[in-house]
């Protein structure tokens, strides 16, 4: 897979598990005949084609399963498992974790999105 189309995957897959938890608590609080196309409007929008995502996908799978088993790894599983890993750092780096709750939050929250508590720099 192209390295390009891969890192754009994974941003926006970390994205779209950053934003997960809010848009599900809008859902649920939605009127239900209302929640798919609340859904469709929260949904962040994907750049890139689904067949990344499942690629990704599959490469977080196989982060799991190296951490419990030796597998052997095809070039292409390991140069996608270095593109995981910066983006994931990028990721990290840009949405600090709450102390308490380990939640990643935004760079400028005053609070955590999660739990509340201050966040301190």
């Amino acid at each position: 897979m192209n390295a390009g189309l891969l890192k754009l995957a994974a941003a926006e897959y970390f994205n779209e598990g950053f934003v997960y938890a809010e848009v599900q608590r809008i859902i649920d609080n939605t009127d239900p005949d209302a929640r798919e196309a609340a859904r469709e409007a929260l949904a962040p929008r994907r750049t890139i084609p689904d067949g990344c995502f499942v690629w990704i996908n599959y490469l977080v799978w196989l982060e799991r399963v190296m951490e419990i088993a030796r597998v052997p790894l095809t070039a292409a599983e390991v140069d996608g498992l270095l593109v995981l890993k910066r983006e994931r750092t990028r990721f990290q780096a840009a949405h600090p974790p709450c102390f308490k709750c380990g939640m990643p939050n935004e760079p400028h929250a005053l609070n955590c999105r999660e739990c509340m508590e201050e966040i301190h720099r």
